[in-house]
């Protein structure tokens, strides 16, 4: 880790290297001969500092914000602590703290950009959401939304339903300001007083999946806590039209299940039925029953019912389907035949036995094919390519080290380029990775944590560039299920 200060008024910089020398320079011989008395004499962080943490190699953490009158700082997908009397190595100890819980050794440097100045002036202090968070002075009858526009007005994943007020006091006043006629409201866009901090949360955000009857089904990264049912088919393409709205079942995260019916209007605007989703929930959509038609859903291109032909197989009607997606668990295909138990159909050992293990559909099957639930995705000239189990935590050196024999035996660096692999993240720019310097514990920078749905591209070697296209169409993809996967 390293860490600086910035004193803008004296230009003294305190960093890793050149601080002992800055300081003999800029400071009086009496200081001068304190310079090295240790971390004690270090300088310690006041109210109104301005703080900037950057966090390699994942640098969507990082962030710059103020420490406000109460000593806490708020910072962005990191959380807040207390920094006031922290030195910056101690404030750096503490963010690399509250992330561990989520990266694996990051390297954490914060940077002080702006002295805090004792205010000749009330003031009261705005951070989180906000484009210029930091002290302002305290206008007379200055309410909180006011106070808000001052400081640039709230930004576009501002909360707005949940602004805090902390007192001097260390009290606090949580008021809701995401409607205009609580802005008129006096108790919810109060006055402020002298010494007030307001904070502006950021929306949480939250992962679900939705399963079915829509055109994309899978998962729904980081959307906004509070979505709804309906906008989270939206999201998903929208409902198929054989779908059937009239029992869609939602699935939380402790197993439990509701279901609910938003086959008309009416439901559709009653938010018993069109409720909030929550972290972790899965929505599933069937569809209709119609005689004569066979239906499937899930890890599918285009879910839905289709006509049952004369020797239809499992396979004719995934090609129907638009083929797999890359995250489908062919070895868990569910089919529910009328009347009878559901079953698991392991269909790569069934394509492996040929004519005698083809499942032949009869009118009013269901096929439900799953997805993996937390795995990665390997492509590339390698055996077996396609999705792999992941553990929890695991990172590129943990995933090809201590995976399944097969993730080992991609690591043939006569046939892999491990020196220029990608890995895609959906909603990310695509990582280029060094995989040999990290195998060689040669660079821990590159050793991202790894993600279910994260897409590894090894590349061959003493071969032109390729396309993703390139790859999947060079693969002996699933062995006889090549054809069965977009």
């Amino acid at each position: 880790m390293q860490h600086s200060i910035l004193n803008g008024k004296t230009g003294l910089r305190v960093g890793v290297i050149s601080a002992f020398l800055t300081a003999l320079l800029t400071l009086s011989p009496a200081s001068a001969q304190q310079a090295g008395h240790g971390e004690s004499e270090a300088y310690r962080l006041q109210p109104g500092d301005e703080v900037a943490i950057t966090v390699l190699p994942r640098k969507e953490y990082d962030t710059s914000s103020t420490i406000l009158p109460d000593g806490n700082i708020h910072l962005k997908n990191i959380g807040s602590l207390k920094a006031v009397g922290l030195t910056v190595k101690e404030l750096e100890d503490q963010v690399v703290k509250l992330l561990g819980k989520v990266l694996r050794r990051p390297r954490v440097t914060a940077t002080v950009t702006k002295l805090g100045q004792p205010p000749t002036t009330p003031t009261v202090a705005i951070s989180g959401a906000v484009p210029k968070a930091g002290p302002l002075p305290l206008e007379k009858d200055l309410r909180v939304r006011k106070a808000l526009e001052l400081a640039g007005g709230p930004l576009k994943d501002a909360d707005l339903s949940r602004v805090r007020i902390t007192h001097r006091d260390l009290t606090q006043t949580v008021v809701d300001l995401s409607r205009d006629e609580h802005v008129a409201d006096p108790v919810s866009n109060p006055l402020l007083q002298e010494g007030d901090s307001v904070t502006v949360p950021w929306l949480t955000r939250i992962n679900i999946t939705v399963v079915g009857g829509v055109l994309r089904p899978g998962p729904l990264v980081e959307v906004e806590a509070g979505l709804r049912v309906l906008k989270a088919l939206e999201l998903a393409g929208g409902a198929l039209r054989d779908a059937d709205l009239s029992r869609v079942t939602i699935t939380h995260s402790d197993l439990t299940q509701t279901v609910v019916d938003l086959s008309g209007d009416g439901n559709a605007r009653n938010p018993a039925h069109n409720r909030p989703l929550e972290d972790g929930d899965s929505v599933s959509i069937p569809l209709l029953y119609k005689p004569g038609f066979v239906m499937i859903g899930g890890e599918v291109t285009n879910a839905g019912s289709y006509e049952l032909k004369p020797g239809m197989t499992l396979e004719d009607l995934i090609v129907a389907a638009g083929k797999l997606t890359l995250m489908a668990d062919v070895e868990h295909v569910e089919l529910q035949r009328k009347s009878q138990p559901r079953q698991v159909v392991n269909l790569r050992e069934r394509l492996q036995q040929g004519i005698g293990g083809k499942v032949v559909l009869e009118p009013g099957d269901e096929v439900h094919i799953p997805k993996h639930e937390n795995a990665v995705i390997l492509v590339g000239p390698i055996p077996d390519a396609g999705p792999r189990p992941l553990k929890p935590g695991q990172t590129l050196y943990d995933f090809f080290t201590q995976g399944e024999p097969g993730t080992v035996a991609a690591l043939d660096e006569s046939k892999v380029n491990l020196k220029s692999i990608q890995v895609l993240r959906p909603g990310e720019e695509t990582r280029k990775v060094n995989l040999k310097s990290i195998l060689a514990k040669r660079d821990s920078s590159q050793n991202m944590v790894l993600k279910g749905g994260d897409v590894i591209f090894l590349p061959a070697r003493l071969q032109p560039k390729l396309s993703a296209l390139d790859y999947l169409r060079a693969l002996p993809f699933f062995g006889s299920l090549v054809g069965l996967f977009r």
